[in-house]
């Protein structure tokens, strides 16, 4: 960064970040009244994670399964309990450390605690990815 705005930022001045174009912007730092301009700098394309599908498979042997590779989800709906499997499975997702006895302890608990209102979101929102999964 050049000197002066270096010198502004050190001294507890005020960060600005100022559009120049589409691609590029700036960042100022105000002091004083004055104004210092930092270098431009490009913009960085946000790359977006690839969400997960969810399916529904009446074939498979287990209550469910996660792919994080192929990020699929899947939920056998004639083993039963699939509020609890939909949790479960969710849990591995947001917590990849965690092994088989935890999530299935705090599947069980989760379940235990939610309102019947509750599961019938979680099963209204599985259901929605699952149809919006369908349409790709």
């Amino acid at each position: 960064m050049p000197a002066d705005f270096d010198k502004c930022r050190r001294a507890g001045g005020k960060i600005r970040a100022k559009r120049i174009n589409s691609k590029e912007y700036m960042h100022i730092c105000v002091k004083g009244g004055k104004s210092y301009a930092g270098y431009p700098k490009q913009y960085q394309k946000l790359t977006k994670k690839k969400a997960y599908v969810y399916k529904e498979d009446k074939k498979m042997h287990s209550y469910g399964d996660i792919d994080d590779e192929k990020k699929v989800i899947r939920v056998n709906p004639a083993k039963g309990d699939v509020i609890d499997t939909i949790l479960h499975e969710e849990l591995h997702k947001n917590n990849p450390g965690m092994n088989e006895k935890q999530v299935s302890k705090k599947a069980t608990l989760l379940q235990k605690k939610m309102s019947i209102k509750n599961q019938r979101n979680l099963l209204s929102n599985f259901l929605r990815k699952k149809k919006n999964a369908n349409k790709v």
